[in-house]
């Protein structure tokens, strides 16, 4: 399979005789390859205000609509925020109103995750 700097070849997809056909960005359907997707499986193209480049939740929700599964993923989205809940009265007894943040380093990059930011890469700060 050609993986290209822009996502699979039309070719290369065609052999995986998909189903349906979902892609995080635009820039995966530079060069007229929406239309050759789409000419293999039903295909959905988020863009950057209405799915996987925005909220996440966002993302749940237009895959459930795209799957025929808005209940469920609404429902997710529901007992997601319940153990959320619970897990922040759990940390505030055990540590108050302190802010927490998690750093979690993966070789050369450092993954933060704090308020208002999923997953932020900081390269280089190993060396």
């Amino acid at each position: 399979m050609d993986f290209s700097g822009n996502g699979l070849d039309p070719e290369s997809v065609l052999s995986l005789n998909p189903d349906l056909i979902v892609l995080y960005s635009t820039y995966f359907t530079n060069d007229g390859k929406y239309k050759q997707y789409s000419k293999i499986a039903p295909t959905y193209e988020f863009n950057q205000d209405s799915g996987a480049q925005g909220s996440w939740r966002n993302t749940l929700l237009t895959l459930g609509k795209i799957l025929g599964k808005s209940g469920k993923a609404q429902q997710l989205l529901k007992d997601y925020d319940q153990k959320v809940s619970a897990a922040k009265e759990k940390l505030q007894k055990q540590i108050g109103k302190k802010t927490v943040a998690i750093i979690e380093p993966s070789g050369k990059r450092v993954f933060l995750i704090g308020k208002g930011t999923f997953a932020s890469r900081y390269m280089g700060i190993w060396g």
